[in-house]
């Protein structure tokens, strides 16, 4: 027999009922936002018994977040168990709680009704096309929770390029003969693979999946040494990386790839090179020219 098998010792865990009562009222009176559900959890899988049903048990998390009540003693010693206090401790209140939180979210939504009044105030200075107001409408309702759209837009009003001009805007591509549809047709009827990634100043092209290009620039970071592990937030980390003369191949609107690069460091002669052999394959020869030496 292994002798450190031999001679381990059986393990032994034990439960302190004062540090789990404390805990639970942490993560609901010290917390922004509270986190009930987590509470409420925590209390009730240390309250599991036979002689209790899970209602039982429920009623009880919520006397003891309540501040009248509190878990003793350790578990599984004898002393473990629930004490009820004859006098409720004032500053555990969960009513109070929920209804503080309630008027917090309802100061929120009075600040995202002000900045959307503000906002449509703004636009009416800067005349926004109809569809441009459109997709703004979108992102306040999807991405800021928004209850009603920022501007009032007349369905009437001429949108015909509309689907095209956020595709040019997705795409970052400013040239009026662009066709970004017919760009991302070409695209998925391709046979080429790697369309998206990083190219090293050596002339290395790294393959990123689609949108997960900020965090590989992280990772890679790191791996150089140039920071420590979340020294950057992930969203700087492409620009740090293109600082150092690497070269991103992008595209939100999932069409071909353009590149990203350096205002101050030229492309290196192999990613040259590189982008050359990249378009030419995708049939985009008059890109490939561009990088020709």
């Amino acid at each position: 027999m292994d002798e450190n098998i031999k001679n381990s010792r059986p393990l032994h865990f034990s439960v302190q009922g004062e540090l789990i009562t404390r805990l639970a009222r942490e993560k609901v009176f010290y917390e922004n936002p509270p986190r009930i559900g987590y509470a409420i959890e925590l209390l009730m899988s240390c309250l599991e018994s036979d002689q209790m049903s899970e209602g039982d048990r429920l009623l009880l998390a919520i006397k003891i977040l309540n501040g009248e009540a509190k878990i003793v003693g350790t578990y599984p010693e004898d002393d473990y168990g629930v004490e009820m206090l004859e006098k409720p401790e004032g500053k555990f209140n969960l009513i109070e709680r929920i209804d503080r939180m309630g008027q917090e979210i309802e100061d929120l939504k009075a600040e995202n009704r002000k900045l959307s009044d503000k906002l449509a105030c703004v636009a009416e200075e800067l005349d926004l096309p109809a569809w441009k107001m459109r997709a703004i409408n979108r992102t306040w309702r999807t991405d800021y929770d928004g209850e009603n759209d920022i501007f009032d837009v007349d369905p009437s009003e001429d949108d015909t390029d509309s689907l095209l001009s956020i595709l040019r805007e997705f795409s970052g591509e400013e040239d009026t003969e662009c066709d970004p549809v017919a760009d991302f047709i070409d695209r998925m009827h391709s046979d080429t693979e790697d369309d998206y990634g990083w190219l090293a100043p050596d002339g290395t092209f790294y393959p990123v999946e689609f949108a997960n290009h900020q965090s590989w620039a992280q990772k890679k970071l790191i791996e150089l040494g140039v920071i420590e592990k979340h020294e950057l937030r992930v969203w700087d980390s492409g620009d740090k990386l293109v600082d150092m003369g690497w070269a991103l191949l992008h595209n939100p609107g999932m069409g071909t790839a353009f590149v990203t690069s350096s205002d101050t460091k030229p492309l290196t002669k192999r990613q040259k090179d590189f982008l050359f052999d990249y378009y030419t394959k995708r049939n985009k020869h008059q890109k490939a020219e561009e990088y020709l030496e």
